[in-house]
C-alpha cells in the first residue's frame, strides 16, 4: 500500500498581522491615531504654590579666577591689580 503524498505547503504564511509598511503609511498618513495626541490619559494640570523664598536662595559655583592686589609696603596703596586663575579648585 502506498501512502498519498504530503498536502502541499502554502507558498506564503497567513497574514496575521499588518504588514510593516501598512504600519507606516497609517503613521505617517493618519499622525492623530498615535497615543501622543490622546488627551484621555493627561494627568490634571494643578498650579503650583508660590514659594518667594526660594528666590533667595542660589547655588554658587567655584569662581575660576580671582584679584590679586599688590600694594607698596611703605605706603599700603594699591601698586597694581591682576586677574589670577584658581588652578586648584579643579575647574580648568
Amino acid at each position: 500500500m502506498t501512502s498519498p503524498p504530503p498536502p502541499s505547503l502554502p507558498r506564503l504564511p497567513p497574514v496575521l498581522l499588518p504588514s510593516l509598511s501598512d504600519r507606516l503609511e497609517r503613521f505617517l498618513m493618519e499622525p492623530e491615531l498615535l497615543p501622543v495626541h490622546d488627551g484621555d490619559e493627561i494627568g490634571l494640570f494643578w498650579e503650583p504654590e508660590p514659594q518667594p523664598k526660594r528666590l533667595l536662595k542660589a547655588d554658587l559655583s567655584p569662581m575660576e579666577t580671582t584679584l590679586k592686589v599688590e600694594r607698596d609696603l611703605a605706603t599700603g596703596t594699591k601698586i597694581r591689580r591682576k586677574r589670577v586663575s584658581l588652578w586648584h579648585t579643579n575647574v580648568n
